[in-house]
């Protein structure tokens, strides 16, 4: 992006004026904008505009696609917005009050420069970026804005807390999302309607993770036990989760001493960790890939999955992996586990290596506070990098392609990415299927906040209707999952549970 400068050929740039400006800018040099408010009413700058929609949707016409603009410097998001519906021939403001309602309706959109959201003024865009991007002319991508979700669908209450949710789509069913409950049981829920489709009761030991696979789900807590289901459809179409003979509390030395605190389920391999900071690998022989479809009505009888867990059994275990309690697992890879814990790290791990006791962590980065919570990105437009909460109210991002062990903050080369925005402790986080830039986050202030990564702030805040309301004691939010792609056409259900006992869906685009 640069200013304008009569010693180009600036006769074949296209100059975009408002309403505000109704002739042609002159040529000015950007370092003088500051000198005065006229000087920054007459700056203009050049861009180029890109399409950075999904499959490149809002194509600019041929005539203009790749073409140097002149526009004025002080457009914001709105601004820009205006200008490129007028390029798609869709509706503007104008257009609204004059009564010009033969062209499409305008869309909103956001910005990039230089990667980042564009919050300020172009002209302040300009300014905060490097000397030498700053002295060309800079490409400005635009993407719809993304809206506020929809919704707040709630299912029905919970005996108690809600702990922890996980969700993944079955055949035949759809999608589904697991709860564990602090009564100590365990719920597998509609993903559309939040109707209880099955529900087990482990013992009155609060549940403080739950995982879930195509066909088992997973679930650990405070009684030190982790327990696997097979989901199984039956008679009728109904669903049941089936437990598994296996309890896992394991051989000496291949048990939790603690609550297990942290899950991860990914095909036939599972991990889990507690309060102590162990970390124990497991695998299940023979587990189901998927729940059968129900019965048809004509035909009825028992279905089952297409196999069943004969056995689990521990692959390895690594007594103090962590320097305290860990609280967040993902397996990243078949030969890759992510941990993190209150000893103020985010570690990752070679599962070939993993019960080899004089074999250090793959990479280990430090921080200053306390993870309370871990998830993964999912897509592959961000590069290798997880979101992390803490109790100081932040949401961090880490490269794992930093330095590694040892390794300050301050190396983490998107460790500044987001800013505080919670009001307390942060107890959970998740990355977006749809949007690898997107994830979302609750904390005990009761908020569920959306972030796309690229801008400081969250796009959104969300909060529970009762606790709007001035429900009389403060709701926690204790957890927040995504949902399935796929499963609700272009959206993404994201659901949240807390101290209020209730599960709400919100849709995401």
């Amino acid at each position: 992006m640069t200013p304008s400068n009569s010693d180009d050929d600036a006769s074949d740039i296209p100059t975009i004026v408002d309403d505000d400006v109704a002739s042609p800018l002159p040529d000015r040099p950007i370092d003088s904008a500051a000198s005065s408010s006229r000087d920054e009413e007459e700056l203009s700058l050049r861009i180029v505009l890109v399409d950075g929609s999904a499959a490149r949707s809002h194509p600019l016409p041929p005539g203009v696609a790749g073409t140097e603009l002149a526009v004025p410097a002080r457009l914001r998001r709105r601004g820009l917005s205006a200008v490129v519906n007028h390029l798609l021939g869709r509706r503007t403001g104008d257009d609204e009050e004059s009564g010009d309602l033969d062209r499409p309706p305008a869309l909103p959109f956001d910005f990039l420069v230089g990667g980042r959201f564009l919050r300020t003024s172009l002209e302040a865009a300009l300014r905060a970026l490097p000397l030498e991007a700053a002295e060309t002319v800079t490409d400005v991508t635009y993407v719809p804005l993304h809206v506020r979700p929809e919704g707040g669908v709630e299912g029905n209450p919970h005996p108690d807390w809600i702990g922890c949710l996980a969700s993944t789509s079955l055949s035949g069913i759809g999608g589904v999302v697991v709860s564990g409950c602090y009564d100590g049981s365990v719920r597998l829920l509609s993903g559309v309607t939040l109707e209880t489709l099955a529900v087990t009761l482990r013992n009155s030991a609060p549940v403080k993770c739950v995982a879930i696979a195509p066909g088992v789900v997973a679930a650990g807590g405070m009684d030190h036990g982790l327990a696997t289901y097979r989901i199984v459809a039956g008679k009728g179409g109904e669903i049941r989760l089936d437990s598994d003979p296996l309890q896992y509390r394991g051989e000496a030395g291949q048990r939790h001493t603690g609550t297990i605190t942290a899950l991860a389920l990914e095909d036939n391999l599972m991990a889990s960790a507690d309060h102590a900071g162990d970390i124990l690998l497991w695998k299940l022989d023979g587990s189901a890939r998927e729940a059968a479809p129900p019965p048809r009505p004509k035909r009825p009888r028992p279905a089952s999955t297409s196999s069943k867990i004969a056995t689990v059994f521990p692959l390895a275990s690594r007594a103090g992996a962590h320097g305290g309690a860990v609280f967040g697992l993902v397996l990243s890879s078949p030969t890759r586990l992510l941990s993190a814990g209150s000893d103020r790290t985010v570690r990752s791990w070679d599962l070939r290596r993993l019960g080899d006791g004089d074999v250090d962590p793959a990479t280990t980065l430090g921080g200053k506070r306390a993870v309370t919570c871990l998830a993964a990105c999912q897509g592959n437009g961000i590069g290798d990098v997880v979101a992390t909460g803490h109790p100081d109210c932040t949401v961090r991002l880490w490269d794992l392609r930093a330095p590694g062990r040892g390794g300050k903050e301050g190396a983490m080369t998107v460790a500044d990415a987001l800013r505080p925005s919670h009001r307390a402790y942060v107890s959970s986080v998740d990355w977006s299927p749809l949007r690898p830039h997107v994830l979302a986050s609750t904390s005990h202030d009761g908020t569920t906040k959306v972030w796309d990564v690229r801008s400081p702030l969250p796009l959104h805040t969300l909060r529970p209707a009762s606790d709007v309301d001035g429900g009389r004691e403060p709701i926690r939010g204790l957890t927040v999952a995504f949902g399935s792609p796929g499963t609700e056409g272009g959206n993404v259900g994201l659901y949240w549970g807390g101290t209020d006992c209730v599960v709400r869906r919100y849709m995401c685009a």
